[in-house]
């Protein structure tokens, strides 16, 4: 299962450690003029989502399908398509938890008429031809999501993601989701914001094709380090949290990730984003091996750290 780290201008610049990394990226997080030709390193792959649910909250359903088509293209301004996979996908309606019947028909059915608009933006800007179209699935339930997954191949989309699941706290329901999903479009299927490792393991056991997660840095910014086979979770010394009780380390343990090979105090270091950086790229590395195998990380080009 691939693994798509979550990325803002601010955190680490993953590819300059990994040569096999997946970036994902959402405009809304970005200034307009922000391009990701600024990368130090080109990732492998870049998904570029619709950060549905920072435009939703800023724009209603104001925001039209062409103003993010627009952003999305002008950030991969300058990237070289043939060096560099690109997936996009459309301007979908995100469903919380709660919704009435009537008001999730109508985001589901909104849903439907962007990725129509997308697929027609990017057949007449030829960026079909150059880039994977990605279509995203919403649904409140398993037939819901069959049908709004039906509903994306009959308009021709061949890769799809899955939205509206990092809110829902029920792996049970989130798996029921999932298959129902796979029923339909089989291969493929991207699920979009999981960062539970028992949710992540169950995915990859059904036969998700990626998923993302912004967790290495947001653990990085609350002082935790993890570490992988077996996963675990510690605090750094002093930064007590309640979810983690005694778990504290005061040393890092033995780690192969690129941060640990050089310098692992830098990971304990507090009162600059650099530190926390420095945790971020640590915990990116041990999630990765959760999701994708430890096999799936490549050194740079020049051993790069």
């Amino acid at each position: 299962m691939e693994f798509f780290v979550s990325w803002t201008d601010s955190d680490p610049e993953y590819p300059i450690f990994d040569a096999n990394c997946s970036l994902l990226v959402s405009p809304p997080v970005f200034s307009r003029a922000f391009r990701l030709t600024r990368l130090a390193v080109m990732p492998r792959r870049i998904m570029v989502d619709s950060g549905a649910y920072t435009l939703r909250k800023r724009f209603g359903d104001e925001f039209t399908q062409q103003q993010l088509f627009e952003w999305q293209i002008n950030m991969l301004d300058g990237v070289d398509l043939d060096r560099t996979q690109v997936l996009l996908s459309h301007l979908d309606q995100p469903l919380e938890s709660g919704l009435p019947r009537a008001e999730a028909y109508r985001r589901m059915e909104l849903t439907i008429a962007r990725a129509w608009d997308f697929l027609t933006l990017a057949q007449r800007s030829g960026m079909d031809k150059k880039v994977e179209l990605v279509g995203v699935i919403q649904g409140y339930d398993a037939d819901s999501i069959r049908w709004c997954s039906r509903e994306l191949k009959r308009l021709g989309f061949h890769r799809f993601g899955i939205g509206s699941l990092a809110m829902l706290f029920n792996q049970g329901e989130i798996e029921t989701r999932i298959k129902a999903a796979l029923q339909e479009v089989g291969q493929g299927l991207h699920v979009f914001g999981i960062s539970s490792i028992p949710v992540l393991r169950a995915l990859r056991d059904l036969g998700v094709a990626s998923v993302d997660s912004s967790r290495p840095v947001k653990e990085a910014m609350f002082y935790v380090l993890l570490y992988s086979n077996p996963f675990r979770r510690f605090a750094l010394a002093g930064r007590r949290r309640q979810d983690m009780g005694s778990k504290q380390l005061k040393r890092a343990l033995p780690c192969p990730c690129p941060v640990c090979r050089v310098n692992p105090r830098r990971m304990f270091g507090v009162g600059s984003k650099r530190f926390t950086n420095y945790r971020a790229v640590h915990n990116y590395y041990h999630l990765k091996c959760e999701v994708s195998g430890c096999a799936a990380w490549a050194e740079p080009l020049g051993g790069e750290n």
